[in-house]
Parts: C-alpha cells; sequence; structure tokens
C-alpha cells in the first residue's frame, strides 16, 4: 500500500507498511508512546492550565482533582485517524481537495438525517468527527475524484494565465502553492 506526498512541488509514492495487526518493532512501540503521551499532554492542557490558574468553569477539574482528570483521559485515550495526523494542516491540493469531498459527503448525509453538521459534531465530538472525515477523505473513491478536480483546476489555471508574461520573474522567491 502506497500514499502520494508532494515534496517541493513533485509528487512521490511512499510505502505505507503499517496495517491494523501489524506486529510492531520496539522502536515503533517506543515512537507510538511518545506520540501518545504527546497527544494526552496536548489534548489536557488547557484544561491543566485552567485548574492551576483557578480559572475552571463549572464542572471543569480544578487543582484539587485534576491528576484524577488527567489519569482518567490517559486511561480512556485511544488513537482515532484525526489524532494520528500531528495537528498538522496539509499543502497538498489532493489532500485538501479530498478533505473538501469528504465533508461534502458528511453534510450530504447530515441532511438527508435532517441534521445539521453543527449538531452531530456537539453529539460525537470534534475528534471523532474529524476522525470521519480523514477516514472518508482517504477512500480511493474520493482520493481519485480530488486527483481529478486538481488536475481540472491546474488545466484551467494554465489556460487561463497561460499568456501571461513572467519574464524577469525570480521563482526562486515565489513560495510554491504545495
Amino acid at each position: 500500500m502506497s500514499k502520494e506526498i508532494t515534496i517541493a512541488g513533485q509528487t512521490f509514492p511512499v510505502s505505507q507498511p503499517y496495517l491494523a495487526g501489524h506486529v510492531i518493532t520496539e522502536a515503533e512501540a517506543k515512537a507510538l508512546n511518545q506520540v501518545r503521551a504527546e497527544n494526552v499532554r496536548n489534548n489536557t492542557a488547557s484544561k491543566v492550565k485552567a485548574a492551576m490558574e483557578g480559572t475552571a468553569k463549572d464542572g471543569e477539574p480544578t487543582s484539587e482533582n485534576i491528576a484524577a482528570y488527567v489519569a482518567s483521559y490517559d486511561e480512556s485515550y485511544v488513537f482515532t485517524l484525526a489524532s494520528v495526523g500531528g495537528g498538522r494542516k496539509s499543502s497538498d491540493p489532493v489532500e485538501l481537495e479530498a478533505a473538501r469531498i469528504a465533508r461534502g459527503i458528511f453534510a450530504d448525509w447530515a441532511a438527508s438525517k435532517k441534521l445539521t453538521v453543527k449538531a452531530i459534531k456537539e453529539k460525537i465530538g470534534d475528534e471523532a468527527y474529524d476522525g470521519k472525515i480523514a477516514e472518508i477523505a482517504e477512500r480511493d473513491e474520493v482520493v481519485k475524484e480530488a486527483k481529478r478536480r486538481v488536475k481540472a483546476r491546474q488545466s484551467a489555471a494554465e489556460t487561463a494565465m497561460g499568456d501571461m508574461d513572467l519574464s524577469g520573474l525570480d521563482t526562486a522567491e515565489v513560495p510554491s502553492a504545495a
């Protein structure tokens, strides 16, 4: 299994050797445990800060029970598709378009159930929503459509901008789109 990534504007396939059920090495376990610990820290930081500063809202943990809150969060934490993204926003046009398509699919599904995306997100939480969007965006048919749309936009841009005189422009000073 592979995934295409963009490096300096060029697309390259990279392997995706890990599948559910894969037996991991000691180094892989260490890396996953490190990411998990960082996720627990990042996801509880605002509540710990508020508790320690005495600015916690009603119903939120206080300085007296913040340790139990973090321990409970840690005990129940599991990786989701959204949580393993590293928090980065992709600049890959195909990934961005796939996410846009996925949000549209989700919104259409919600409307078919006479629900709003906002109501669903409030019920299931942002992390579960983001995980579902990531799952939809990785489907082969969604990635294929995203590639088609990006290629069509690039072709339209070339047609529309093809005759623009760029002589004298130092392309090293212009940031790339990818």
